[in-house]
């Protein structure tokens, strides 16, 4: 008999119980983790928010059997696949029938069906892999669910930001992996994601990434993102070697239950993103 999953948390705002038909349901999966949010169309209200740790296809199935007695069918569902089996390829550039050629000659070979994504907002189209134990077990759940790769939504929720420089450096951070997206007078110039293991591992990426694109680390203004807390070694030494950094917190064209107030406003930043910015 499965074990019951850990749920490491399980925020819900009982009030807008039993109005399925008018909310989506967005799921953000990785390979060791899958992030759900409900969204109340309309109020513009997130009121709900579940992250499930991952380690056997067995733990999924009994959390999705527990999901099945709360209210359904949603008026939609999305799920964003994070991964780092992924290129960008200038649309002008790409062709369908080459897809395997891109990401293995950026990823080596991959035994995995592909996708493709136009990124619209910079011309680009995002070709990756659809590499997950989990994601056929989800898309029997929900069937019909609509699916994209997480970059994709990411790059186009950066490219919403309001900012006053001409150029951003953007820092989005999860479990042992960040994505570092350069924006400049509104051109996707480098998009990328590492996987670290230390806090070491993680500065030698990024300053390493800005000196690459020629980065003033005094005056370049960097914007951070993502599961991370202000007290974090990480935190401290991005303090330490770069001046120029300001928190991003969740997107403020939703509302949000009083439910989430113990989630801290950076964090699940592709994921609170993820229904308009598909």
């Amino acid at each position: 008999m499965a074990t019951s999953p850990l749920v490491e948390n399980n925020l819900f705002d009982k009030s807008f119980i039993n109005k399925a038909h008018n909310q989506h349901l967005s799921l953000q999966l990785s390979t060791t983790q899958l992030k759900l949010a409900w969204f109340d169309i309309p109020s513009k209200t997130y009121f709900a928010f579940q992250q499930l740790d991952l380690s056997t296809i067995a733990d999924l199935e009994v959390f999705l059997k527990d999901l099945n007695t709360i209210d359904k069918p949603f008026q939609s569902t999305s799920l964003s696949l994070v991964n780092n089996l992924y290129t960008l390829v200038p649309k002008g550039l790409f062709q369908e029938d080459k897809e395997s050629t891109y990401l293995h000659f950026n990823q080596g070979y991959i035994d995995s069906e592909l996708n493709s994504e136009l990124i619209e907002s910079h011309n680009t189209v995002l070709v990756y892999a659809l590499s997950n134990p989990y994601l056929s077990s989800l898309k029997h759940a929900f069937p019909g669910i609509k699916t994209n790769h997480f970059a994709k939504i990411l790059v186009n929720a950066l490219s919403l930001e309001k900012t006053d420089n001409d150029e951003n450096l953007f820092i989005h951070i999860q479990d042992k992996r960040f994505d570092v997206c350069y924006i400049k007078s509104q051109k996707l110039h480098f998009f990328n994601s590492f996987e670290y293991k230390t806090t070491e591992d993680f500065i030698y990426f990024l300053l390493y990434v800005m000196e690459q694109l020629t980065l003033n680390r005094e005056t370049c203004p960097i914007k951070l993102c993502g599961e991370f807390v202000e007290t974090s070694s990480i935190y401290e030494t991005i303090f330490k070697y770069i001046r120029n950094v300001e928190l991003l917190k969740r997107p403020n064209h939703a509302n949000y239950s009083i439910v989430l107030n113990s989630i801290p406003e950076q964090y699940h930043y592709s994921l609170f993103n993820q229904y308009l910015c598909e």
